[in-house]
């Protein structure tokens, strides 16, 4: 014995080898049941893999079956999001890309923007929650709408043009040329037009 307690080193290791041999024999005796729990383990995993793949399949088949057998009328889709003025462009772009290769070149992607509420800049912000209003832009306005009086606004300008409804013009108290400043409603005071 050496002065540790424990038996000589070559015991150990014999020990160990002798481990070792028995675990082979006993996997070789196994392996029908280890093959057999691989097969399986493969098969779950292809399983979990394939019904992503087939759920996404079947959701865009799905899509593509109601868009084709609505009315013409009825056929669109439409796709919300949250941006910054400075996102929209590239999410446009992918938005757009990602609903034609999905649809078809079914019907043309149109993008439409609208502002949060928004109120007249000067009121309490008390009186500003009765004055909400939102604006929105459409590409190819003119072809959506009809115009009763005054142009099209035209894009670039500063101040910001813009068209408005009969109802909103009469709700604002505005006219052709008339200027109206709006701010954030969410932000307390004035806030700085826009």
């Amino acid at each position: 014995m050496t002065a540790s307690g424990s038996g000589p080193p070559s015991r150990g290791l014999a020990a160990s080898v002798g481990l070792a041999r028995l675990a082979v024999r006993r996997a070789r005796a196994d392996l029908p049941f280890l093959l057999t729990a691989w097969l399986v383990l493969a098969a779950a995993t292809m399983l979990v893999a394939t019904s992503v793949q087939y759920r996404d399949s079947v959701a865009i088949g799905g899509l593509r079956r109601a868009v084709l057998d609505a009315a013409p009328a009825d056929r669109g889709v439409a796709v919300q999001l949250t941006a910054t003025p400075d996102q929209v462009a590239g999410l446009d772009t992918a938005v757009s890309g990602v609903l034609t290769q999905a649809l078809g070149p079914v019907a043309p992607v149109v993008l439409a923007l609208r502002s949060t509420s928004l109120a007249p800049v000067g009121l309490a912000s008390d009186q500003a929650a009765g004055h909400l209003t939102v604006v929105a832009g459409y590409t190819d306005l003119a072809g959506h709408a009809r115009l009763t009086a005054g142009s099209w606004p035209v894009a670039g300008r500063n101040p910001v043009e813009a068209s408005l409804s009969a109802a909103a013009a009469t709700a604002l108290g505005v006219r052709i040329g008339d200027q109206v400043s709006l701010a954030d409603a969410a932000t307390p005071g004035p806030g700085p037009p826009r």
